[in-house]
């Protein structure tokens, strides 16, 4: 994948223009991020600490004044000048969680799915995507004896995926890039063991990741579409927001005799509506690693474009001014910028185009609204600028 986006980072200042009021500091050229009232020598109505009249101490420069500090307004639609920091966006994160049936037919596929996963995992990576990966599975290799469990269908995964741990208790995890949940997964229960384990993988999803659900099984699911579908737009609001479905299951009209018990109907449907991708377990018999290929290719064409954006170092000695900061977007052909408000965070995005911090505390990102983020990852030749040293302005209400 190639595509990007490029965003202007506006980290440091340009040459004296009118610009936002309310810095201070001590430098000679009025250019301050916080401290007292500009003191150098300066042009006439310069825009330091306190604005003053040529040589006045407390003039500045007649430049701007970034960053936390004394008195002055910033007029909304003020400019807002500085050096533009170019940065190429990157592509989201991918979250993908794994629920491979355990059943006895299941020998030749728990054995695939081990020997496949870390070239899953490295396709997505090849192409610069950040991938994390939860396996919830009985603790393997496929056919280990286990006390009380006889021959179990379970899978270990090996490095550099998995940790090289023992295959007790998902030793084999390696966090945060993979997190093996040792459950037994049955024939038709792949979908409602996604939903009970949800508590236990969450920490390991990012915000930012677009994120799927899969399974490998060789039969039908006894939770219907419909039902899983309600139960993950509603298992953590405002977090999990959209969600896609592939797996590797039997897709219908299957020749081999004994490969399929039953074809996965409700996987079909879970494909179809979130757009994923079926592999097909009956053609995966004489081999899985091209069933994994095909399904990590997937993954990577159908990377989205990152929404968040660094926020830059200040200049030597100055400080960020968390409350000085603003978004605007200029459409791909387009010549003027359109502003894109604060949300103050992502509960206030709402339906409304905006932009909130990572940390509000401690912010290191700016991170697009869901409704701004849809927008802005289907332009790609579109343009993000964050500005810093005018007062936020919020979403209008």
């Amino acid at each position: 994948m190639t595509r990007t986006v490029s965003s202007l980072l506006t980290g440091a200042l340009l040459a004296a223009t009118t610009g936002c009021g309310g810095g201070s500091g001590d430098r000679a050229d009025g250019f301050a991020f916080g401290g007292g009232p500009g003191q150098g020598a300066g042009a006439a109505n310069g825009a330091g600490g306190n604005t003053g009249t040529g040589a006045a101490p407390n003039g500045g420069n007649g430049g701007i004044s970034v960053g936390a500090g004394g008195g002055g307004t910033v007029p909304v639609g003020g400019e807002c000048a500085a050096v533009s920091q170019q940065a190429e966006n990157t592509f989201a994160p991918v979250d993908i969680v794994w629920a491979i049936d355990n059943s006895g037919s299941m020998t030749l596929e728990a054995q695939g799915v081990q020997d496949s996963m870390n070239q899953f995992a490295s396709g997505i990576l090849q192409n610069n995507i950040d991938v994390h990966v939860v396996v919830i599975s009985v603790d393997g290799p496929p056919m280990a004896i286990i006390p009380g469990l006889f021959g179990v269908n379970g899978v270990c995964i090996p490095p550099p995926l998995g940790s090289g741990g023992n295959c007790t208790g998902g030793g084999d995890s390696n966090p945060p890039t993979y997190l093996h949940i040792s459950d037994q997964v049955d024939s038709n229960n792949a979908l409602e063991k996604i939903i009970q384990h949800y508590p236990n993988y969450r920490s390991i999803l990012r915000p930012n990741a677009a994120k799927y659900f899969a399974v490998v099984t060789d039969d039908e699911s006894s939770l219907d579409a419909a039902s899983f579908t309600a139960q993950m737009n509603n298992i953590d609001p405002g977090f999990l927001t959209s969600w896609r479905f592939f797996g590797v299951f039997c897709i219908g009209g299957c020749p081999t005799l004994g490969a399929c018990a039953a074809t996965g109907t409700v996987y079909n449907q879970l494909v179809a509506q979130t757009g994923g991708l079926a592999g097909d377990l009956c053609a995966g018999q004489n081999g899985f690693l091209p069933v994994f290929n095909q399904l990590s290719q997937s993954v990577v064409t159908g990377a989205e474009l990152t929404c968040e954006w660094s926020i830059p170092p200040p200049p030597a000695g100055e400080t960020f001014n968390k409350g000085q900061v603003n978004v605007q977007y200029t459409p791909g052909g387009a010549v003027d910028a359109e502003p894109i408000f604060s949300a103050g965070d992502v509960a206030g995005c709402g339906a409304d185009q905006g932009w909130f911090y990572d940390n509000p505390d401690n912010p290191t990102l700016v991170m697009a609204c869901p409704a701004t983020c849809d927008r802005i990852r289907n332009d790609v030749s579109g343009r993000v600028d964050v500005l810093f040293g005018c007062d936020t302005v919020t979403i209008p209400r």
